[in-house]
């Protein structure tokens, strides 16, 4: 497995051409910075999941309330 991060979407880009002979098995766009993930074999166990900017929003603001909940409670 290989981990790569990029910092634009045209690293991003050049990346997947890049390795093209891989399989692009996982994406991260997480608070530590934007990952892509290659492997040689392709991860079969693995559910794609799309939501929209509004949702993944709506998502982290009921985290956050989750949180702040469990803290107060500790």
């Amino acid at each position: 497995m290989l981990t790569i991060q990029y910092y634009t979407t045209e690293e991003r880009e050049q990346l997947l051409n890049k390795f093209s002979n891989k399989f692009l098995i996982e994406e991260r766009n997480i608070t530590e910075g934007n990952y892509l993930v290659f492997s040689d074999t392709p991860n079969t166990n693995v559910l794609p999941v799309v939501v929209t900017q509004d949702e993944f929003e709506t998502m982290e603001e009921r985290v956050k309330k989750l949180e702040d909940v469990l803290l107060a409670k500790g």
